[in-house]
């Protein structure tokens, strides 16, 4: 066990610093700037339900706007947080039900693996369609093979190699 898995693996957030990030972006903001000047700006006359033209002055603040959007905005931000969580595990199952298994060489026997258990000086049997980690080696028998590298390269055509 001198090598790790052949994969990568992305640091995963804590749930606290994931919630708190969907606070930082456009809509956030401009939701939290609305209800920060919902509950600073003072109106002074306010217009007396039901009378035409009459108007009394006082100094009012809209707290009932205030509260109303930060409710939305934490509720935005936590529906936001569990569809992101909950496509992550869908595609985490999708990527584990999709592992194939590889034929390798090992100690002179052919044996078949997951691809993340692949390590250096394995020798892998390759068929048409199969993906391959970039820093494999290709062994033949002098005989040109066809490889479409394009993801790696760009190339919109199949090359060919010796």
């Amino acid at each position: 066990a001198d090598h790790g898995y052949n994969e990568v693996i992305f640091p995963e957030l804590p749930v606290y610093r994931q919630i708190l990030a969907r606070f930082f972006g456009i809509v956030p903001l401009l939701f939290l700037i609305t209800a920060v000047l919902c509950a600073t700006v003072v109106s002074k006359c306010v217009s007396n339900s039901g009378r035409e033209g009459i108007c009394f002055c006082e100094e009012n603040r809209d707290l009932f706007a205030f509260a109303f959007l930060v409710l939305e905005l934490v509720l935005v931000a936590l529906c936001d947080f569990f569809k992101a969580r909950n496509s992550r595990d869908v595609m985490n199952m999708l990527q584990e039900r999709s592992e194939s298994l590889i034929g390798v060489m090992r100690d002179n026997k052919w044996i078949e693996l997951p691809g993340r258990e692949i390590v250096p000086g394995d020798k892998v049997n390759l068929y048409a369609g199969m993906k391959i980690p970039a820093d494999g080696v290709i062994c033949t028998d002098d005989e040109p093979i066809k490889l479409d590298y394009s993801a790696l390269t760009g190339e919109p055509l199949p090359g060919i190699k010796k």
